[in-house]
């Protein structure tokens, strides 16, 4: 039974050699979240792949590639699978998967077909993200806005 009825849910986290930080991020990995989780392993040489496996999970393993390979490694496993709805989350702990719920809730009722979550807004979080990677982090806010023809707040 579909966590969300009338969708399929699928979270992916690509990660390169993140070892600790994936323990971290396991930890917040709750069932009722989506109904599938899968890392996708962009050729690390830590332990990390073998962390994830013993706690159960999915991972895609690849030659080092970056992100955006990870990314469509994902795409091809959600649509083999019937999967409609992709949630993409950095592997380095820097998202809380306990808002995965809150992000998919505009998707879930209707109101939107892509949605970006903000560490910049009310209830977001950015501790190490200062000096030029917030910078960095407003332009690609900015281009994205562009690109998508609607205003962003990040």
């Amino acid at each position: 039974m579909a966590v969300y009825p009338g969708h399929k849910v699928l979270a992916m986290f690509p990660f390169y050699n993140e070892g600790e930080k994936l323990e971290v991020l396991v930890s917040k990995i709750v069932p009722g979240l989506v109904d599938e989780f899968v890392a996708v392993n962009d050729g690390s040489t830590d332990d990390g792949p073998a962390r994830l496996r013993r706690h159960g999970l999915t991972v895609l393993d690849q030659e080092r590639s970056g992100i955006g390979a990870c990314i469509l490694r994902c795409v091809r496993y959600a649509r083999e699978r019937g999967f409609d709805t992709l949630v993409v989350m950095a592997g380095n702990g820097k998202d809380d998967p306990g808002e995965i719920p809150r992000l998919l809730a505009p998707i879930i009722v209707g109101r939107a077909d892509y949605v970006q979550g903000s560490r910049f807004l009310p209830g977001g979080a950015s501790p190490i993200c200062r000096g030029s990677r917030s910078s960095g982090s407003s332009y690609f806010v900015f281009l994205s806005a562009f690109t998508l023809a609607n205003r962003s707040p990040s």
